[in-house]
């Protein structure tokens, strides 16, 4: 497992799990997304960050196109463990995975700019936007009087326009998953195999 992480920008991995990353490493020190988040979660909040977002991680290479699938290991390898009972994580690492803990967020962007490729920057971008798009479409339109048929029309007129955003997108990712990993025929063939699509949500 070791050579699958050969390639990840910062090699968190490597430092055991007792030591803390942010005094390891020179780049986490001179941010404060990084030195606030708090010091009991800290090593696992970061390595779910570049776990999951890192192009060279191996969570990446592995589910190119399903963002899902590449949060959830990226976690499990992280160290955030699942409910035995129901098998699903607690609420905040479901938070953060959902982009809804702002400051993992914050520290996600910094990772970012820090990575510094842009191409990888809007592949992350629009997969989250996809992922977001593609839960809107899929709840229900309810009506319960007639009364309420008006605001049922206007959700499926947005719903019909959130519907064409995706597939714009789809084809944007396409094309950003090809500049980016161009080189790389394996990956080339599991973008092909396993396009983006509501059943990958």
């Amino acid at each position: 497992m070791e050579n699958s992480y050969e390639r990840l920008k910062i090699p968190v991995h490597k430092i055991p799990e007792n030591e803390d990353l942010v005094s390891k490493f020179d780049v986490f020190q001179q941010y404060k997304e990084f030195t606030d988040c708090p010091k009991a979660s800290r090593n696992k909040v970061i390595k779910y960050v570049v776990f999951a977002y890192d192009p060279g991680s191996p969570f990446v290479m592995d589910s190119v196109s399903d963002l899902k699938k590449r949060k959830e290991a990226a976690a499990e390898a992280a160290g955030f463990l699942r409910t035995p009972t129901t098998g699903l994580f607690d609420e905040l690492v479901k938070e953060i995975m959902e982009l809804k803990n702002e400051e993992t967020n914050a520290m996600i962007f910094k990772f970012l700019q820090i990575i510094n490729n842009r191409t990888w920057t809007l592949i992350v971008t629009n997969e989250q936007i996809f992922d977001e798009y593609t839960a809107l479409l899929m709840e229900p339109v309810k009506s319960t009087s007639a009364t309420e048929d008006k605001k049922v029309l206007e959700a499926a007129n947005i719903k019909s326009k959130l519907r064409e955003e995706c597939k714009v997108i789809a084809d944007d990712l396409k094309k950003l998953y090809k500049e980016f990993f161009g080189d790389n025929d394996d990956l080339k063939d599991k973008i092909v195999a396993k396009p983006i699509k509501p059943e990958t949500v």
